[in-house]
């Protein structure tokens, strides 16, 4: 019993120093977090609450009290401001009452007003609420022990009070001990490493000495030298977010003080409070030393309780850790007060879905020729703002879940665009004449780019690759050649290559063999191949290749049945990417790559966009469902080849009469264009069935299991002679576990969803998301269950999968459903 009870004790050791040092959601135990802040004299406090609230709705912490160390009258109602908006209304204040520092850095932004103006709250004035050091006591004495963690991202006023309270009704115990029992360690924003003078350490220069020499348990240390490499504020108030207190302050903010951001003290300390700052920043021990001025010095010792971070982590990198969290939107709150959490997962997938260039090149030059498109991939049109310019701030809603892949040609000096007989094809090189503020070796520029195309919110960079190796270095080594490029991508953290055309675009064994390479010099780059079916097998991503718009759906449904049949092999994902084709990529499991331009309208020029003509699908005003398309792979990830599927038999024929500017081919006008694709097609699941299946106008319809157990179901229209019809049929599919999650896309008459055992009514929950919008709706009362069938009328579909919609947009629904007990 003896050694039992040590092994117990060791795990739940083990498990509490996992938690704390990992973060909460991998621990499986939110972390505690009692939140001291400033708030006032800065605005970057606003920012970490913010994250704070993200993190607690997603599990990873628990807010216990958010105290103020600012006794400025407008400090705790707007820190209430930010509970309430978050739902956690009822969260503790507490703020020092008595001889504590009155702080307002901001006074000419009026920010503070602002937040208490326009947003619920009934704490009126900081004065009103309990003494700060009360509040820590009571709290402090009802936790487990070890089981808070603070962090003070402002003054040590409140902590050093703390420290030297003594006991009361709460506890026996003085201040010193309380926190030595109950804490498990302290997170600083304050002071300068390894020496220099801070704001939070001076102001209260007395406090900071006495947590520096007497503070019980171990301290981590973020100093002012961090937070001004982490920019953050431009994404949030350039999003599409319509309000939040964050957004509403650095909106005010950022116009009169830094239009590239706010530097981030307060945000990255609270992250690693709850996360731990193992992932993000490395650390050095030892201990502070506060001198009367409020200035620090550093003394290292490695067996030192303190701790201080340096950098780990790219700037860029966490950024936008940091401002993907500070774009948090609040759970919607249940009739009884519970939150109803969205379907989608906050976080951006890993799934290799990207945005390409190459047509909004062709937009920019209105497609006047080759040579023109690709004079226009350059620094200026990427980042510089202008109209059909600025391509790093498109798709601001899904850009994290993107990666910003750069087309033809990226690599090649700006006056060879030829197609013919270019030696520089296949430099893979970032070219000095396109990008001229970056400087250094190819890996420097490279890693300079990929750091601002991230800072831009972007999963990552990538681009556009020519099969073959540039003529202009005369006869290379292929291995040599390749190694080197391969080489450089991993060291600047380049995340995608689209091989393409070349002179080696039919040569099986070059791919292979430059994925082989890949795979060896740069494990964490994507490399896509395209041309023939079989390449699919040592692919990670196989792309369905360039069609016709106004066919796309019938053509890349029938590219995709063709290349089901595939093994991947030797490891290789084999996903297939249906390119802009969103939601037959949920209805079969395929990764997408975005190539619409979100530019209404004609070319520049004025004559009409024959890439995205204006009829049939009219894809520009579907830019909604890339929006639902991208998100759903935060639910489900794209799956490769290799498992079961069925294809039906019946083929379905598309055909359309071109007119003029209608195809970005240039004899297209005055024909006809037919293509054929079967009817149904499905992986991992029995074929769905029609109520109409001869009807000659059907919709093709596709679904998938996803290997997390997830199911999707799709219906595209059908491009016939020159309408676009979209016929609404009652569908059924076969879901074979109750509790998976369900993603729809398309119009239906009816959608009929069989489970395998029979649906208890009792206590059932349904609920049901736009894929573009943020807050889920209980639509129970409005399914109708008939045994083991779910049936959802195609009006609910759209009324649920259209709520987040955007004024004129022509996209389909897109929504998932979840049940619920």
């Amino acid at each position: 019993m003896k050694e039992i009870r040590l092994i117990l004790m060791c795990t739940v050791v083990l498990m509490t120093v996992y938690a704390y040092g990992q973060g909460g959601k991998q621990g499986k135990t939110p972390v505690s977090i009692i939140f001291d802040s400033d708030l006032g004299p800065d605005y970057d406090d606003v920012g970490a609450l913010t994250l704070l609230h993200a993190l607690a709705d997603s599990g990873e912490a628990k807010i216990v009290a958010t105290m103020s160390s600012n006794k400025h009258s407008l400090v705790a109602p707007c820190i209430e401001v930010i509970n309430t908006y978050y739902g956690r209304a009822n969260l503790p204040v507490g703020a020092p009452l008595v001889g504590a520092n009155e702080a307002d850095g901001h006074k000419g932004e009026k920010w503070t007003e602002s937040l208490v103006a326009k947003y619920p709250h009934k704490i009126q004035d900081t004065k009103d609420v309990e003494d700060a050091v009360k509040v820590y006591r009571r709290l402090l004495a009802a936790a487990p022990d070890t089981s808070i963690v603070i962090v003070t991202v402002g003054f040590l006023t409140n902590v050093s009070d703390l420290l030297k309270s003594v006991a009361d009704e709460y506890s026996p115990l003085d201040g010193k001990q309380l926190v030595a029992k109950k804490v498990h360690h302290l997170v600083s924003m304050a002071g300068s490493f390894p020496k220099g003078k801070e704001y939070n350490l001076l102001i209260d220069a007395k406090a900071s000495d006495f947590i520096a020499k007497e503070w019980p348990t171990r301290i981590l240390f973020l100093g002012g030298e961090i937070g001004c490499k982490i920019l953050t504020g431009k994404r949030l108030i350039a999003s599409d977010i319509i309000h939040t207190p964050a957004k509403e302050v650095f909106t005010i903010c950022l116009a009169q003080d830094n239009p590239a951001g706010r530097c981030s003290w307060d945000q990255a300390s609270t992250l690693i409070a709850v996360r731990g700052a193992d992932r993000y920043f490395n650390t050095v021990k030892g201990h502070i030393v506060v001198n009367e001025d409020g200035s620090n010095t550093w003394i290292e010792d490695p067996n030192g309780t303190q701790e201080y971070v340096t950098e780990k982590m790219p700037w860029p990198e966490l950024t936008k850790v940091i401002e993907d969290l500070m774009m948090h939107e609040p759970v919607k709150k249940t009739k009884k007060g519970q939150p109803l959490a969205s379907l989608i997962p906050y976080r951006p997938s890993n799934a290799p879905d990207y945005f390409c260039t190459w047509n909004v090149q062709a937009h920019l030059c209105s497609l006047l020729s080759n040579e023109e498109q690709r004079e226009a991939i350059n620094e200026r049109n990427i980042f510089e703002k202008g109209e059909f310019r600025n391509w790093a701030d498109l798709y601001p809603a899904i850009r994290s879940d993107l990666y910003f892949v750069m087309d033809d040609s990226w690599d090649i000096p700006l006056d060879k665009n030829i197609t013919n007989h270019n030696e520089y094809l296949g430099t893979t090189i970032l070219d000095s004449t396109r990008f001229p503020s970056y400087k250094g070796s190819p890996e420097a520029r490279l890693k300079k780019l990929v750091a601002d195309i991230k800072s831009r919110g972007w999963k990552g960079a990538g681009g556009w690759i020519c099969a073959q190796e540039a003529t202009q270095y005369g006869k290379v080594d292929m291995v040599a050649y390749w190694t080197e490029r391969l080489k450089a991508a991993h060291v600047a953290g380049f995340s995608y290559w689209k091989v393409d055309w070349g002179k080696n675009d039919q040569n099986a064994a070059w791919r292979k063999r430059l994925t082989d390479i890949g795979k060896q010099e740069a494990p964490n780059l994507w490399i896509e191949h395209a041309m023939r079916n079989e390449y699919i097998e040592f692919s990670d991503v196989f792309r369905t290749y360039d069609v016709e718009f106004v066919l796309a759906q019938t053509e890349t449904v029938n590219r995709i049945a063709k290349l089901l049949p595939y093994q991947a092999r030797d490891k290789a994902k084999g996903i297939i990417n249906c390119e802009d084709e969103p939601y037959i990529a949920a209805g079969l499991g395929c990764a997408i790559g975005v190539m619409r331009p979100p530019f209404v309208g004609n070319f520049p020029d004025g004559q009409q966009d024959c890439v995205y003509p204006p009829v049939g699908r009219d894809m520009k005003s579907r830019l909604d469902e890339v929006v639902r398309g991208v998100r759903w792979h935060r639910i489900a990830e794209p799956f490769g080849v290799g498992g079961a599927y069925q294809i039906d038999t019946t083929e379905l024929a598309d055909y359309w009469e071109f007119k003029e500017r209608e195809s970005w081919v240039n004899d297209r006008a005055g024909k006809t264009l037919r293509s054929a694709t079967p009817a149904r097609v499905s992986r991992g699941l029995p074929l769905p069935e029609l109520s109409r299946p001869d009807a000659p106008d059907r919709p093709i319809v596709l679904a998938s299991l996803y290997p997390n157990g997830a199911v999707a179901v799709a219906t595209t229209g059908r491009s016939l002679g020159r309408e676009y019809i979209t016929r609404r049929e009652t569908i059924t599919v076969q879901v074979p576990d109750i509790t998976a999650i369900v993603g729809i896309f398309g119009d239906y008459e009816k959608l009929i969803l069989v489970y395998p055992q029979k649906i208890k009514k009792s206590g059932l929950k349904i609920l049901g998301q736009d894929l573009a919008g943020k807050m889920p709706v209980d639509i129970t009362r409005e399914i109708k269950i008939d045994g083991n069938r779910l049936i959802i009328s195609g009006e609910l579909i759209r009324k649920v999968g259209l709520m987040a919609a955007t004024k004129g947009d022509k996209s389909d629904p897109g929504m998932v459903l979840k049940i619920t007990n």
